[in-house]
């Protein structure tokens, strides 16, 4: 076993031993077939934290010549698969770790990333293979294609990280070139790749990088976030899996509530570096988040394209955002619009996606089916839990240096002084700016893309109410309630809303079902407020009513006009 060549079985064993650990090895089998039909190199980019590298330390214990690894895998998912045998422990396999590698280049400054990677894959060759008559001088390619024809063996790399020196190169792109280079001598070389090479699987966390619009390394199948495969089932983990992961240890239904949200494909997913912190430490936490830098995420929307930081607002509200993923150039730099670096936050795990559905489309344009809903490059970018949702949450706060996020919050702060105030021109006002600004026409379609207003709305009051939908109360079920936080001066408000009615049915609505029966404190104010929207006219009606419940019955202090804008 080396550093480079043969890493062997023992990460992988000790990745069983743990208690919390998941089958996931049903994926080789789908990396065999795949191996069985020529194709034999891919690269799949994750989130951080989303299990790459035990993924990566399960397939290199499987398919490295070094060990036995039969009675590890024995009675796994895998053994089950009619290709188990096939490939088992066959290859002279190669791991390489390029984040390490990049970071022992930064601290030598001696020498780039492709001429340390050759140079240390030479000098363990020439250790570890003393009787094959390897040469010094030769080159690395050299070295290798002998490896393989005195043994017998092909070759299998395994690179985690791949994308480091990428990343880390993000402003040097000739550093970026003479590495990629270093990959196509490998895996675009018609005489190396086809006669020495049996497979080679990458991971990192950016797709493989574009140049002129195409892939630096075309001959790879590609795996993303955004685009899974056969890998969907195999990423994060899922509700079955959590809930018997849970079990005498945490609450599965806070833990669910907290952390999942995460989308591969068409599946849901928990990310299980949070799941695993939150069951081993028994309390939910913001793991995920502080597993990296968060000045990532400010940094990346201080560049503001196109009204991106209005469109965070809009996420932060629990909204969604449409979002074309396709001309991403998949580094972190390189940006023309906004769509650019949501995609990237997409990529990066901050953001998760939905695929547009019919229902979706139920009310758009011919124009925006086909510019957008038939679109494949196409999704809805949200925030996918409340973990992430408190990272968002830090952003708003006059001191992030975002001036699109003060301006708004500025606006959110008037818009409650307006509602207290039973002034409902300016809130029917404020509505109808935040719809023009925060929806396209087809997407603004139902009465839940109003509740999504709402919220975006009154967002700069999250720390000062507990925010309750679809409340019971009384005689039905409250649309929005606010109940403010203990020692809050703000008073409880009820939010009724309507689609092409009127905000007086919505306050008749609130009274005659006394949806504020379920507030704790009889013998105060609260606040009704009625919302409705006029697709016809594309008009907002408010009207606000300001009552006194003494716990039998409601008095109506002061009442707004129902106005319109």
């Amino acid at each position: 076993m080396g550093l480079f060549f043969h890493p062997g079985n023992a990460p992988f064993r000790n990745i069983l031993a743990d208690e919390n650990y998941v089958d996931r090895t049903g994926i080789i089998a789908g990396i065999n077939r795949e191996l069985n039909r020529g194709k034999r190199l891919i690269c799949l980019s994750l989130p951080r934290r989303n299990g790459k590298t035990w993924m990566l330390r399960t397939l290199y214990a499987y398919y490295d010549d070094s060990c036995d690894s039969s009675a590890l895998f024995d009675g796994l998912s895998i053994s089950r698969d009619a290709s188990y045998r096939e490939h088992m422990n066959r290859y002279i396999t190669i791991r390489l770790d390029m984040a390490v590698m990049m970071s022992n280049v930064m601290n030598r400054n001696n020498e780039g990333i492709r001429a340390y990677v050759e140079n240390s894959l030479k000098e363990e060759a020439l250790r570890l293979y003393p009787d094959l008559g390897l040469m010094p001088q030769w080159d690395i390619n050299t070295v290798l294609s002998q490896i393989v024809t005195v043994t017998g063996k092909q070759l299998f790399f395994f690179l985690d990280e791949w994308d480091a020196p990428i990343r880390m190169c993000a402003t040097d792109p000739e550093a970026q070139a003479v590495y990629l280079d270093l990959l196509r001598s490998w895996f675009k070389n018609e005489t190396f790749t086809d006669s020495f090479v049996a497979g080679a699987y990458m991971t990192g966390i950016l797709p493989i990088k574009k140049i002129k619009g195409e892939s630096a390394l075309s001959d790879f199948r590609e795996y993303t976030i955004l685009s899974p495969g056969f890998f969907a089932p195999y990423i994060g983990f899922h509700d079955d899996e959590v809930r018997k992961l849970c079990e005498g240890k945490v609450d599965f239904q806070k833990l669910e509530d907290w952390y999942e949200g995460y989308t591969a494909g068409n599946m849901h997913y928990f990310n299980p570096y949070a799941v695993i912190l939150a069951i081993e430490k028994r309390e939910l936490g913001t793991y995920w988040p502080e597993s990296s830098s968060a000045e990532t995420l400010t940094d990346y929307l201080k560049l503001n394209y196109d009204g991106l930081q209005e469109a965070v607002v809009s996420l932060i509200g629990g909204g969604r955002i449409l979002v074309r993923t396709s001309r991403f150039q998949n580094d972190t730099v390189r940006f023309s619009s906004r769509d650019d670096v949501l995609t990237l936050l997409i990529h990066l795990g901050y953001l998760s996606y939905e695929r547009i559905t019919e229902k979706d489309m139920e009310n758009w344009s011919e124009e925006e089916k086909e510019a957008y809903g038939w679109a494949p490059d196409c999704v809805f970018a949200r925030i996918p839990n409340k973990e992430l949702l408190s990272k968002f949450r830090d952003l708003l706060n006059l001191e992030s240096g975002m001036p699109e996020l003060i301006r708004f919050m500025n606006q959110s702060v008037q818009l409650l002084k307006d509602t207290v105030a039973l002034n409902s021109k300016a809130v029917a006002e404020a509505f109808h700016r935040l719809h023009s600004a925060h929806y396209a026409p087809g997407l603004y379609n139902n009465e839940q893309s109003l509740r999504s207003l709402i919220r975006l709305a009154y967002i700069a009051y999250l720390d000062h109410y507990y925010k309750l939908e679809e409340v019971p109360g009384g005689k039905g079920i409250a649309d929005i309630v606010f109940i403010p936080r203990g020692g809050s001066q703000y008073l409880p408000m009820i939010v009724e809303l309507k689609w092409n009615r009127s905000a007086n049915a919505a306050i008749s609505q609130i009274l005659r079902n006394t949806y504020h029966a379920f507030l704790a404190h009889a013998g105060q104010d609260v606040l009704f407020v009625g919302v409705n929207y006029n697709p016809d006219t594309g008009e907002h009606a408010c009207k606000i009513s300001r009552i006194h419940w003494d716990g039998n019955s409601c008095k109506v202090l002061k009442e707004s006009e129902m106005c319109s804008a």
